[in-house]
């Protein structure tokens, strides 16, 4: 048995803490030294070997099979979306599974930055998002928040292929199903029913930005967040107040007050 050598060195190492629980040290005299390391002292050892690859092998098995489950969640979740305005066969949503993607947004990582071009329409399986752009004084204009059940894209640049002038984040920690350009249309030519689908999704996002239009122009502002409440009942809980009056056109200070004065209107 090869005798340790104990030597003076930082207590915290560039070594994974789950991995030395996984390493069978062993005594070699043509591997490289590796490190043991215990509180303020770190042994060196003349080699190791992997003796658990098995077990670390069944822990890779294992995170994958979770993945796959979230991930059939997260279809589960698109289908039913989709199924409530078109019909899917069983073989449709095979077809689905072989080209969506399935991603994962930290809060306040970007979807789509201004200048890049639109690549993807996403559905938002859990979280929310938001589409905003920056005018020349750096204020945010929010177009458009997307919770669960939601879709959210620059349809524009989406279509055109020209460079978005749109930003999308995520608000909260999200979890989307992504179709790409070349997919999209590849699902539209195979399957009938999803052209049906963007079909209407189109037709509805045009009369529904021709609401928001009218309703900038024509309403108060206390009519404005009652409308806004209609469309998206928990987001008083979900996003922050000065995002709320970018969407509707108001400065905080005027959103503060339209919400104290509907507080005191409440029998």
């Amino acid at each position: 048995m090869p005798t340790l050598q104990r030597v003076k060195m930082p207590a915290t190492l560039p070594i994974h803490p789950g991995l030395i629980s996984h390493i069978n040290l062993t005594a070699s005299k043509t591997k490289p030294t590796s490190i043991d390391n215990y509180g303020p002292y770190t042994y060196l050892y003349p080699s190791f070997t992997f003796g658990s690859k098995f077990r670390y092998r069944n822990m890779l098995s294992i995170e994958n099979k979770t993945k796959l489950a979230v991930k059939v969640m997260m279809l589960e979740h698109f289908f039913n979306t989709l199924s409530k305005s078109i019909t899917l066969t069983e073989d449709d949503k095979s077809v689905f599974r072989q080209y969506a993607i399935v991603k994962k947004l930290r809060k306040r990582q970007y979807l789509l930055q201004e200048g890049e071009i639109c690549k993807s329409v996403a559905f938002v399986s859990k979280g929310i998002l938001r589409s905003y752009l920056v005018d020349e004084k750096s204020n945010e204009r929010i177009i458009q928040f997307a919770p669960e059940g939601w879709f959210i894209s620059d349809l524009y640049s989406f279509v055109t292929n020209e460079y978005s002038n749109l930003n999308i984040d995520a608000i909260e920690d999200s979890e989307l199903v992504l179709i790409n350009q070349e997919a999209h249309a590849h699902l539209e030519n195979i399957i009938p029913e999803f052209f049906k689908f963007n079909c209407l999704q189109y037709r509805g996002a045009y009369i529904a930005l021709q609401k928001r239009l009218t309703n900038m122009f024509t309403l108060s502002a206390e009519e404005k967040y009652i409308k806004l409440l209609n469309i998206y009942p928990d987001i008083i809980q979900r996003v922050p107040q000065h995002m709320i009056a970018s969407y509707l056109g108001l400065k905080p200070e005027t959103l503060s007050r339209v919400r104290k004065k509907l507080i005191l209107k409440k029998p």
